[in-house]
């Protein structure tokens, strides 16, 4: 008899394994249903959640009031790109920022 890999069972008549890969046939759809279903919660729960959080409230509300359309930001291109860079800039040499907190303490040059 030929080697298993190179048989066809349902053509030879085999049906011994049958059950065992209508098994694994199920497992298949049902993992692609579980990652169907993780992907839903993450874009419909996971999400709306993060974007609720203050921080990202406040980028988003930033973002909306410059008139800032994040599908085709290219961020050398923007205006309120000087603003950003001086805001940074301020942080780095220790000046306090409105709205602005340094998380870490300043390094000493």
């Amino acid at each position: 008899m030929p080697p298993t890999c190179c048989r066809n069972d349902a053509v030879s008549g085999d049906t011994r394994d049958a059950p065992r890969r209508d098994r694994a046939g199920w497992r298949g759809w049902l993992g692609l249903v579980a990652g169907a279903c993780a992907m839903l919660v993450v874009w419909l729960v996971v999400l709306p959640w993060f974007a609720g959080l203050p921080p990202i409230r406040r980028h988003i509300q930033f973002m909306q009031e410059k008139k800032i359309d994040p599908n085709a930001m290219y961020y050398t291109e923007l205006e309120t790109m000087t603003e950003m860079i001086d805001r940074v800039r301020r942080l780095r040499r220790g000046e306090h920022v409105p709205g602005w907190s340094r998380s870490e303490p300043t390094r000493e040059s």
